[in-house]
């Protein structure tokens, strides 16, 4: 049995999928409104001062607070179906083919909702882990439940989720530092598409 373990932004994809699905769903002007809205979190963010996950998570809260669940999967299949496509790296595509034709499980692990990765995944025949969002009463809240998927976090999902120990050889493609604990899980790590020694 053999394992894949992918990032998406940035790896599978060409763009961050966030940004691109608040786009695609919101237009331009709302997008514009929630950035100037946000950005003292932003910029907190980028001089390092707060986590990646707090400042996603006034993101959420921003665009995503009172959204219905239904609705939300909606859109995100839309998004999924319409817009992924034009983002999508051949050379991951080509990949994806390859361990799909061997048989392989395929994971997409990410930093970002799994509410909106699933729907591509489930079309790619991919299993999904990426940040969870809270819900109450069918409404998106705006908060991240437990923690946002990245660097140690991955690892830890990873091992939550799937017996390692069950595979004779694990793959794992990242392209940032918030990759590294799931690469270091993996036999053949690839990092920006260049295999690791």
């Amino acid at each position: 049995m053999r394992l894949a373990l992918f990032d998406l932004d940035g790896t599978i994809t060409t763009r961050d999928t966030l940004a691109d699905f608040l786009l695609q769903t919101f237009g331009l002007l709302r997008c514009a409104a929630g950035l100037l809205s946000v950005s003292p979190f932003l910029l907190l963010y980028l001089l390092k001062l707060i986590p990646g996950g707090e400042a996603k998570e006034k993101v959420f809260r921003y665009f995503l607070s009172g959204w219905g669940v239904d609705d939300f999967a909606t859109a995100a299949d839309r998004y999924a179906r319409e817009r992924m496509p034009a983002i999508l790296r051949e050379r991951a595509m080509d990949r994806i083919a390859w361990h799909r034709s061997r048989g392989d499980r395929m994971v997409v692990v990410s930093a970002s909702a799994e509410e909106w990765v699933r729907s591509w995944c489930a079309r790619e025949g991919m299993e999904t882990i990426g940040t969870r969002l809270e819900t109450r009463d069918g409404r998106f809240t705006g908060r991240i439940l437990g923690e946002n998927c990245s660097g140690p976090e991955k690892a830890r999902r990873i091992r939550e989720k799937i017996s390692l120990d069950d595979y004779e050889y694990i793959y794992a493609y990242g392209n940032s530092g918030g990759d590294a604990e799931m690469l270091a899980l993996a036999h053949e790590r690839y990092y920006q598409w260049k295999r690791m020694a």
